[in-house]
């Protein structure tokens, strides 16, 4: 939060591109040894339909937050403004950092499906519906299929993912809301 307060745009986003780097590839190992193992699921496990009727709302839900929410745009837009007065912002060098990060997030989101599938479906576990809960269910996921080694690592790198969202989050609707409230005033006076 110092670096972000203190306006070093450049160094906090090498920070936040340096943690996704390191989750893709514990995610990206994580997956390529759960399929080497197999899945866990029973032979005779019959997978959930996903067009049953209760999941028709959670699919809609989720293909308006996936990768990412539609307002991440906005949020991007005002981020490199602000990043504008301590680096040079091109419309290439901007257009390229959100497409790789956009492209990138829906990636990973197959990445962690895949992982899911692998791991958890049919073994009979019932996904925690707290944070922390499921947060533990997370870490140990990773933990059984990598190995026991990267618990603490891996809770690290998903705290710091949950914490740069965090700011994230507060820092770009900060920002919009301010931005609006600006344009508002503009507007009426």
């Amino acid at each position: 939060m110092a670096i972000l307060f203190a306006g070093h745009y450049k160094a906090l986003d090498a920070l936040s591109k340096t943690i996704m780097v390191v989750l893709v590839i514990a995610t990206v190992s994580a997956v390529i040894v759960a399929a080497s193992k197999g899945s866990v699921a029973p032979a005779d496990f019959e997978a959930p339909s996903p067009w049953a009727i209760a999941s028709i709302g959670f699919l809609v839900v989720m293909m308006g937050w996936m990768p990412a929410p539609i307002e991440i745009s906005c949020l991007t837009s005002l981020w490199l403004k602000s990043q504008r007065k301590e680096q040079n912002v091109t419309a290439k060098s901007a257009l390229f950092d959100f497409n790789v990060g956009y492209i990138g997030t829906a990636l990973l989101a197959i990445v962690f499906l895949a992982l899911g599938a692998l791991v958890l479906n049919g073994n009979g576990t019932e996904l925690k519906t707290s944070g922390i809960g499921f947060s533990h269910q997370l870490v140990g996921m990773y933990a059984s299929t990598i190995g026991e080694w990267s618990r603490d690592l891996i809770a690290v790198i998903a705290f710091f993912c949950i914490f740069g969202s965090t700011i994230t989050v507060i820092d770009g609707y900060s920002r919009a809301f301010s931005r609006s409230q600006f344009t508002y005033s503009e507007k009426r006076a």
